[in-house]
């Protein structure tokens, strides 16, 4: 009898949706990989800004502004385009020492030292950011499947050709998830050290601090808010000028805010232009509007996940959300926030129907396949619009699940303590923001809540050993 496949083995003992999360995003890659191969400067090479001649310039670019004493006053780039934080300038000082970083981009993009240092750093990056996300799948089967897969996904891919710090700010909020659930005090303040770094870097992952106030942690707040402005504001005392440069941040920053006020839907002004032929103003206008309306829903879906969660990643993905579509001027790789709410999806996914759906939804964000649009040969991918209109629909699926009705928790017969009724009696809880699972009817047993062990109350996919 011939012995099956390992990797076959290996798929049957994963959970169901992560079986189809698995399968649907390794298709999609696989294609992806077959069309690039034969035609690289087709449509599957628009994942890469400008086809690589912009390799690494996020990386690049604030060690060019540091050759000057202050970057924010003078340096080789736009005044819009000098408006990194002061932590991101300070740290990438050292790297002055590589190379003549008065140069242009294109000479220091064929320099072997810069090539080396843009490898070893992003190396670092990957590597916090995939062991944290890691620690957030758990001790599961086929967990490092999934971080392949993860690897090759278009939101990492495009972000490495750009050489972007959003990889390291998005290991930061990653770690923050997986460090402040630990009982451990310690491994708590560290997990709020990480927020305060990631924000200090990118400013927007601050937004995540919500998931300290829902826990009422008064007192972490507290701590962040110390850190991050010190971690803020004394890089600045570093560079000539000293808190002198904070004018002249904000209004290089109020500069870059007009000159990118377009993204993250500058797809929508160019498809009604180049499709619908409306004029520049028009198809402003309806940029804004599609702007407005993803602000009505993000505000929504936090408050929701504020007040009503019903799954631990809920309150997360409307963050995520927010930190991608909100901010005036985000660019894609924004998106890199969702792989930590991907990870928490797939170790806490109950498997039930909805599940699929949003596992769907999970591969339609990630896929590396670039899709064209077919209408009147507008030259527009279909992935930004895709991308959007599928976030728009998974906020709106935790919307209606924190506002849907659940039955009552029927008492499980005697004998079902294990099983899959023993895990259906409980579902009817939610999932809070730290992953500690609230029953609405606890059973006294001992005088302790059942289903608990130890500091930890455990979910019902950890009753069922499994999704």
């Amino acid at each position: 009898m011939r012995r099956p496949h390992r990797w076959r083995e290996a798929l049957r003992r994963e959970p169901t949706v992560t079986q189809l999360f698995l399968l649907l995003l390794g298709a999609a890659t696989l294609v992806f990989a077959l069309l690039y191969w034969n035609a690289p400067h087709g449509w599957q090479g628009r994942l890469f800004f400008r086809n690589f001649t912009d390799f690494g310039a996020d990386f690049l670019n604030p060690i060019r502004c540091t050759a000057t004493p202050s970057p924010y006053f003078d340096g080789p780039l736009e005044a819009g385009d000098r408006i990194a934080t002061p932590l991101q300038y300070l740290l990438s000082r050292p790297f002055r020492q590589l190379a003549d970083f008065r140069g242009t981009l294109q000479e220091l993009q064929q320099t072997p030292r810069c090539q080396f240092a843009i490898l070893l750093t992003f190396s670092a990056f990957e590597l916090l950011l995939f062991a944290m996300l890691a620690q957030l799948l758990g001790n599961r089967p086929g967990r490092f499947r999934l971080l392949a897969l993860i690897f090759f996904s278009g939101i990492n891919l495009a972000a490495l050709e750009r050489g972007t710090w959003v990889l390291l700010t998005a290991g930061l909020v990653a770690g923050f998830l997986y460090c402040y659930r630990s009982p451990r005090p310690a491994r708590q303040r560290l997990g709020l050290t990480l927020l305060c770094l990631a924000a200090a870097l990118k400013i927007y992952p601050a937004l995540f601090g919500l998931l300290l106030l829902r826990k009422r942690d008064y007192r972490g707040i507290a701590f962040c808010v110390v850190l991050t402005a010190l971690l803020g504001f004394v890089p600045l005392l570093f560079f000539e000028h000293g808190f002198g440069n904070l004018p002249r941040l904000f209004a290089n920053l109020a500069e870059y805010l007009e000159k990118y006020r377009w993204a993250p839907y500058e797809h929508w002004r160019q498809f009604a232009q180049l499709v619908l032929h409306w004029s520049p103003e028009a198809g402003g206008r309806l940029a804004d509007t599609v702007r407005g309306l993803f602000l009505l829903l993000i505000g929504t879906a936090t408050a929701a996940g504020f007040f009503r969660p019903r799954t631990e990643w809920q309150l997360p993905l409307a963050i995520a959300a927010a930190n991608c579509l909100l901010p005036r001027g985000a660019m894609s790789y924004t998106q890199l926030y969702l792989l930590p709410v991907l990870a928490l999806f797939l170790s806490r996914n109950s498997g039930r129907r909805g599940d699929y759906w949003y596992a769907v939804g999970f591969v339609l964000l990630l896929m590396p396949l670039q899709l064209p649009l077919p209408l009147a040969n507008s030259g527009l991918l279909l992935n930004p619009f895709l991308f959007q209109f599928v976030l728009a629909a998974m906020l709106l699926g935790t919307l209606r699940a924190s506002f849907t009705a659940t039955a009552p928790a029927k008492a499980a017969p005697a004998g079902a303590g294990t099983g899959r009724a023993a895990c259906n009696s409980s579902e009817s809880g939610y999932i809070s923001d730290f992953g500690d699972f609230q029953p609405s009817q606890p059973e006294e047993k001992n005088g302790d809540l059942s289903g608990t062990q130890g500091s930890r109350i455990l979910l019902p996919a950890d009753r069922c050993g499994g999704n």
